[in-house]
């Protein structure tokens, strides 16, 4: 597919994008928003990046945000890849961001996450620094993220918000029907992915 004609398909697209998703967005608890990255690149790379939000709006149904560190309405801009023994992340690197913002007259938790990763099994530097992801042992995002490994998303933001967006539904369909779904157990995250 050349370039000129994937922009042409969604610039075709954008009347009914109008009409019928962007009137849903004021009433929605959750929003996925995917952008080109605000990562230092060279010129003309900007759409080559990605930079993921996941939108998670104050709400009446009891869906409880996931946030970063412990400490929920922390401001959190953090490089994975600095520090000693942290990611090993190719160019431009990955920023994860963490910060409350009023979106469509509603305050929301956003988390942020630009950029790329390096290798799949690290994403547990990111996972550790997460709160109520609702996951059912450490490890478990991380994991789904290997075990879909090949699918468009993995080495960014976008397949790690999906996952995010996956617990949360998973937490709220065990809430609202009273039923637990139960995980295997895999001890050792990391063993035999």
């Amino acid at each position: 597919h050349k370039k000129e004609d994937i922009i042409a398909s969604i610039e075709s697209r954008k009347p009914d994008f109008e009409k019928f998703v962007e009137p849903q967005k004021a009433n929605a608890d959750v929003i996925i928003s995917i952008e080109p990255t605000k990562l230092d690149v060279a010129p003309g790379e900007e759409t080559k990046y990605l930079n993921t939000r996941l939108i998670q709006k104050e709400n009446q149904h009891g869906i409880r945000p996931v946030y970063m560190f412990e400490e929920e309405g922390a401001v959190v801009d953090w490089d994975p890849c600095a520090s000693t023994g942290g990611m090993m992340c190719p160019y431009p690197g990955t920023r994860v961001r963490y910060y409350d913002q009023v979106v469509d007259d509603k305050q929301a938790h956003i988390i942020e996450v630009d950029g790329v990763f390096g290798e799949t099994e690290e994403l547990f530097f990111i996972e550790e620094r997460l709160s109520n992801t609702n996951t059912k042992y450490f490890g478990e995002l991380t994991k789904q993220m290997l075990k879909n490994k090949a699918a468009p998303g993995s080495g960014d933001g976008s397949g790690l918000v999906q996952a995010l967006v996956a617990l949360k539904m998973r937490e709220s369909y065990e809430r609202f029907t009273g039923r637990t779904i139960q995980i295997p157990k895999w001890g050792l995250f990391l063993d035999e992915y």
